[in-house]
């Protein structure tokens, strides 16, 4: 994977006028193998009061297993060349793709399905550059923090990310 981004794919791969489609359709093929480990993938279903982009629920629930809500953004950086501009650009749409998966209840699709434990991220990707937002929500209480990632980091936070909340 880290081979794919860095060397394989060029941000310039991706259509501007929807990049946001483009980022989401690389992390669904991202997300494929883990069908194997007993994880469902649904992609922009209904749930709650709009439509998510992607979820990964356990096929048997369990204490100690998590659902993952995903939610894209990828803001207009027109005009910020710098990276910190570009990185609080970033961050504050990863802030509004949390805040929408809480306000539009995305997260009932999973509660339904039995899961007690949801890790929610907010991503928001320009080239290279990312910014997670997540929660973990464990038993309906929520505590949340950030990343900011650019290059090959980005792959080894996520993966460990992920790992950690088994």
């Amino acid at each position: 994977i880290y081979w794919l981004w860095l060397i394989q794919y060029s941000f310039h791969d991706l259509h501007k006028s929807n990049q946001e489609v483009a980022y989401h359709m690389w992390v669904l093929g991202f997300l494929e193998p883990l069908r194997s480990l007993n994880y469902s993938i649904k992609s922009n279903r209904e749930a709650g009061e709009g439509r998510y982009d992607i979820l990964l629920t356990p096929n048997k629930p369990s204490d100690e297993q998590y659902a993952v809500m995903l939610e894209f953004k990828a803001p207009p950086i027109k005009g910020r060349e710098k990276e910190e501009d570009i990185m609080n650009a970033l961050e504050q749409s990863a802030n509004e793709a949390l805040q929408q998966i809480k306000n539009k209840k995305y997260n009932v699709e999973a509660k339904d399905r039995g899961c007690e434990k949801i890790l929610c991220l907010g991503i928001a990707l320009y080239k290279k550059y990312i910014s997670i937002k997540y929660t973990k929500e464990i038993n309906y209480v929520a505590s949340s923090t950030s990343l900011r990632l650019k290059g090959r980091a980005i792959f080894y936070r996520v993966i460990n990310l992920f790992l950690s909340t088994k």
